[in-house]
């Protein structure tokens, strides 16, 4: 500290000497040598400082020259130092001992937790060890001392507990990379070190990849569900952990879900805790329960998951199991509040009345059960008792089996009971149970009239007589008993005679494949038939073909619903080929079906061909087939419907010949419009489609704009007299816009509506896709003012190098320059477009000229090899006249433009090139405006500067004005040759006084201002500051102006300017000898230095337009 105490407290500020002296202001937190090039020496004394600095936390050396010497000084301070917590001395040269020495003070170090070493020539395997161990500072400190005993897979180091640390930080990343190859550590604690989500995610990891952990506790440590999500992701693939434990923590009933879903599959987890996780009683129940399954026989386990999962199993068998009534009897408790399971098979489990009673009372709140399987199960006329009751009260089992018991004649008795007062009992088997046939028999009965229909027996007598005021059967509302195979047969043999009934509602039966057998005979026999539903009926292959051969018989029926059924593609074959001779059937639903799409579309198109006009159903083979003779498909005032319209459009999906289709006037409405949308979708070769009068709404004209990026073909779409208004219009405009449709050029939209703005617009975007490739995407840029669009280059290039290719056939037009002409009235970026080599005409120069009104943007328009004439030009020309001051470069060669319009044009043009306030003010000074007196003419506060054109111009304006005084031409770009036109002006004016020509471009040039002014007898200032105006030029110029001050005789005017450098001389000497003597030397004087400096000029390579006169 002597060092410090000697050094000067008047140290500039930002020096090596003023940091060290701030080194202890208490207020300072950071520490900062950086990129200073500091000696070794000088980055000792900084760490020899902070030994005992206790306020600074954060130090940073990097960029110094460093070496292990001064890593031995930092070595010392961090051993001392345990308040700084980042470090970065990375760019020094410590080296490989230098490393070795931090390394070796990690080890005591708890506070360093963030530490760069880049660039010091450490070797990897030493950095890694720093990295690690300055991390580890972020872990518990037990953690630290037992990270390298994990890490180097200790046999001795079985169990991390962290559960005695609360409050202390813990990096689970650092746990999984320690625990990545240990085989040893089979237990986990780390309750309570608040490792939150994100340490669940790391111990995941973990979890997939370790065979060694058993046990593990993450009690109290605020984990939600995602936490709980990546632990059992991991716990699927994991199989060695037994215990879990996630007490107080935040999974919800969401994480409990995750946690029954994994014991599933899991096997091995047969301890997992999960209070005070705010999981509600009937999760907490299932997770209980399935852990405990863990412990089952496997398929008794999976069999207990698909009863509590009440979404999947409709059977559940045990009859194979080894006969476990414990297991047994958890899967019948499964199923109190289960509504998907219907077939129960527990069979040979050794249940006996006991276990029935259980059963029994399953049976009084479940009422998904439809069969009951329970064989060889040691159940006596009690357990019969009991599951007869039951049955009374449940009213929806239909099949029980009973076979192999001992239920004897008093069970029997009981089920027939049962069976009289439960009508959905209509199978009972009761073989094997030593009853008497005579009760067998009986009980054989009443199950057959439960098996009947309670509508169908009162209708019976009504169907036989053929009573006319029945003509529809309606058996699907469920009544108590199904419709079943023997109730199709009793049917048909009632309607023997009947011609009344004409539809038949059957759904929602059994009938299966027998019964519709019989149904499709009374389909052959009984031709007045129209409507039949079989759906939801079992019915199969068999059953379908027994159909498929009534269809080819029938006449009369008209639709058929096979909805939710058993079909597969064999069966719908042989309705496929029924329908190919039947011509009635007009609807065949086959929905919810093991069908296959194209099976079920070819029916559809079938059924569909029916019901519409005749000759349909032999076009649309031909359009699959691509038959060259419909080139055109016409199809107007047919009377299509959107079904029609959806057959024929999927008949061209894959057509390559025809080019149009004409579907206007028909019966449809949006959905045929989307069946026309797909097809535009698919199909690349119609060009016109016409959609007129078919009742299209906005839907529709959504679906075809949704459809249209996807073609390139399709050219016209007609959707005239439609119901079409802004909302659809703004799709196809969005489509044809942004989608990316580049190919349709023609769109009618007469009869809907339609805003004549929306519809302009979209007439403009459909004349881009009549333009060039890329002209849309440039508007686009043009209207939404692209700021990196400043240039554009629009001249016929096929071959994409830039330059005009003759033969090229991509031309742009007149409409071009319409669509041009209203993108650019609100651009304020493109200064430059080049349009030459097209075929613009006088129509698009007009477009063009419309443009420039507005735009005051464009600086430079190229239409060279163009034809826009004198009509065009002149168009142009009216608005460079008066309303157009940006545009300063036209280029109109090959125009076809007379020499009298071209000339004005160029004109114009020129005009345009000086500022704008000079020439809005030049009519007023030609006028001889009195109220203009001063003109400030200023370039910082004018858009464009004077150039020597702008100064011949103000010369002409002002060549008979008598009124202004002043001129500020001051910052502007006037050279020598615009001075000539400025003095030209001074010698014509007899009121101007004063001309500012300050910072300009002016050289000797400046001496024509002299003869200016010796012509203005009114001129008193010309201030030429910031120039190139020789000195003895100034001299002439400001004798000159002296004449005008003093208002001297004619004599004294005429000579004293040729001898301007006397101007100092008194003016009683004017008329001496020796005055007329001083005159002839000072002319020879100035002669030379003029040629002097022209001289030096030219050295200088400056371009002049006044040559040398030599010095005579």
């Amino acid at each position: 500290f002597s060092l410090f105490n000697t050094m000067s407290i008047e140290a500039p500020p930002g020096s090596f000497e003023h940091a060290l002296i701030t080194i202890d202001d208490e207020s300072q937190t950071t520490f900062s040598l950086a990129e200073r090039s500091l000696s070794n020496t000088q980055c000792e004394q900084v760490l020899n400082a902070l030994w005992s600095n206790v306020h600074i936390k954060a130090v940073d050396l990097q960029g110094n020259d460093m070496n292990h010497e001064g890593a031995r000084a930092l070595r010392d301070m961090l051993k001392v130092n345990q308040v700084i917590s980042e470090l970065n001395i990375s760019n020094n040269c410590i080296g490989e001992e230098g490393g070795r020495l931090l390394s070796d003070v990690m080890d005591h170090n708890y506070t360093l937790k963030s530490i760069s070493l880049a660039r010091n020539m450490i070797p990897p395997t030493i950095e890694e060890e720093i990295y690690t161990k300055v991390a580890l500072n972020s872990t518990p400190s037990k953690f630290k001392h037992d990270y390298w005993m994990i890490v180097g897979n200790s046999p001795r180091y079985t169990t991390l507990d962290l559960s005695m640390h609360p409050g202390e930080p813990m990096d689970c990343h650092m746990l999984t990379n320690a625990m990545r190859t240990n085989t040893h550590v089979t237990e986990i604690n780390l309750a309570g070190v608040e490792i939150g989500d994100k340490g669940a995610e790391h111990l995941s990891r973990m979890l997939i990849q370790n065979r060694s952990v058993k046990k593990l506790n993450l009690a109290d440590n605020n984990i939600t569900a995602a936490g709980f999500q990546d632990i059992t992701d991991a716990l699927r693939s994991n199989t060695t952990l037994t215990s879990l434990d996630l007490r107080d923590n935040r999974g919800l009933d969401d994480g409990a879900r995750m946690l029954i879903k994994l014991l599933q599959t899991n096997n091995t987890l047969v301890h997992v805790d999960v209070q005070h996780n705010r999981i509600t009683k009937r999760f907490m129940e299932q997770v209980e329960s399935a852990v405990n399954l863990n412990t089952s026989d496997p398929m008794v386990k999976s069999t207990l998951f698909d009863a509590m999962d009440n979404t999947s199993t409709e059977m559940i068998s045990l009859s194979r199991n080894g006969g476990i009534r414990r297991d047994a009897m958890r899967v019948i408790d499964s199923l109190r509040f289960n509504t998907s399971t219907t077939h129960l098979d527990i069979g040979n489990q050794q249940l006996g009345d006991a276990g029935v009673k259980e059963l029994a009372q399953v049976l009084r709140t479940n009422r998904a059960l439809k069969t009951l399987d329970l064989p060889n199960n040691d159940i006596g006329p009690f357990g019969a008792k009991d599951l007869a009751m039951a049955l009374v009260e449940n009213q929806t089992v239909t099949d029980l089996n009973l076979a192999n018991n001992k239920i004897a004649d008093n069970g029997v008795a009981y089920l027939l009971m049962c069976v009289r007062q439960c009508h959905s009992l209509v199978r009972i088997n009761i073989n094997l149970n030593g009853a008497s046939g005579a009760l067998q028999d009986e009980l054989e009965d009443a199950c057959s009239q439960n098996d009947m229909p309670i509508t169908f027996t009162r209708l019976m007598p009504q169907i036989k007589t053929n009573d006319p005021l029945v003509q529809d059967l309606d058996f699907s509302k469920y009544d108590g008993k199904f419709f079943t195979d023997n109730s199709a047969k009793m049917l048909c043999r009632a309607m023997a005679t009947n011609t009344s009934i004409t539809k038949i509602d059957l759904s929602h039966n059994t009938l299966g494949n027998v019964g519709v057998a019989a149904i499709a005979d009374l389909m052959t026999s009984h031709q007045h038939i129209q409507w039949l539903d079989l759906s939801r009926n079992t019915v199969g292959d068999k059953g379908a073909r027994a159909l498929a051969e009534a269809l080819k018989l029938n006449y009369s029926v008209a639709s058929i619903n096979l909805d939710h059924n058993c079909i597969t593609d064999k069966g719908a074959a042989d309705l496929l080929q029924a329908l190919h001779v039947n011509t009635c059937l007009k609807f065949l639903g086959l929905a919810s079906n093991k069908l296959s799409e194209p099976m079920l579309q070819q029916i559809s198109e079938l059924c569909i061909l029916n019901a519409c006009p005749p000759g349909l159903k032999t076009l649309i083979p031909s359009l699959q087939r691509g038959d060259e003779a419909h080139l055109v498909v016409d199809l107007s005032s047919k009377g299509l419907n959107d079904s029609a319209i959806q057959v024929v459009c999927q008949a061209l999906e894959r057509n390559t010949v025809c080019q149009r289709l004409v579907l206007r006037f028909n019966e449809s409405s949006d959905t045929g419009a989307v069946s026309v949308a797909h097809l535009i979708e698919v199909n690349q070769n119609i060009t016109t489609i016409d959609l007129s009068g078919i009742c299209l709404t906005d839907t529709g004209a959504r679906a075809l704009a949704l459809a249209m990026p996807a073609n390139r073909t399709l050219k016209a779409l007609l959707l005239k007299d439609n119901g079409i208004t802004d909302i659809g219009a703004e799709a196809l405009r969005e489509s044809l816009e942004f989608g990316g449709n580049a190919s349709v050029t023609k769109m009618a939209l007469d009869g809907n509506s339609i805003n004549a703005v929306l519809r302009d617009r979209i007439q403009d975007l459909l004349d881009m896709n009549n333009q060039p490739h890329g002209l849309k995407e440039t508007i686009h840029r043009l209207e939404s003012n692209d700021p990196t669009l400043v240039e554009l280059v629009m001249i016929p290039d096929e071959d994409g190098d830039g330059d005009w290719d003759e033969g090229a056939t991509g031309y742009y037009d007149d409409v071009t320059c319409r669509l041009l002409a209203i993108a650019l009235l609100d651009n304020s970026h493109l200064n430059e477009l080049n349009l030459s080599y097209n075929r613009i005409t006088a129509v698009g120069a007009q477009y063009l000229a419309d443009a420039l009104e507005e735009n005051a943007r464009l600086r430079k328009l190229k239409l060279n090899q163009n034809q826009i004439g004198d009509i065009g030009a002149q168009a142009l020309c009216n608005v460079l006249e008066s309303k157009n001051d940006s545009l300063t470069m036209l280029y109109h060669d090959g125009n076809g433009i007379c020499d009298e319009v071209t000339d004005e044009l160029n004109r114009l043009v020129k005009v345009n090139n000086t500022p704008p306030v000079f020439k809005h003010m030049r009519g007023r000074l030609v006028a001889n405006d009195p109220a203009l007196t001063h003109l400030d003419f200023r370039g910082s506060t004018l858009p464009r500067p004077f150039d020597d054109f702008g100064a011949e111009l103000l010369s002409q304006a002002m060549s008979s004005n008598s009124h202004v005084v002043s001129i500020d031409l001051s910052g502007n770009r006037i050279g020598d040759a615009g001075v000539l036109h400025l003095a030209g002006m001074l010698r014509r004016s007899r009121s101007i006084t004063s001309l500012d020509l300050r910072n300009n471009q002016i050289g000797a040039g400046a001496v024509a201002l002299v003869k200016g002014a010796m012509g203005s007898m009114s001129l008193r200032e010309v201030h030429l500051e910031g120039n190139f105006v020789p000195s003895d030029v100034l001299s002439d110029i400001r004798a000159t102006l002296k004449i005008n001050v003093h208002e001297l005789t004619p004599w004294q005017a005429d000579i004293l300017p040729v001898a301007g450098g006397l101007i100092n001389y008194p003016e009683e000497a004017l008329e001496t000898v020796e005055y007329q003597s001083a005159v002839a030397n000072d002319i020879l004087s100035d002669a030379l230095m003029d040629q002097s400096v022209l001289l030096q000029y030219r050295r200088r390579e400056y371009v002049l337009e006044i040559e040398p006169q030599g010095a005579q």
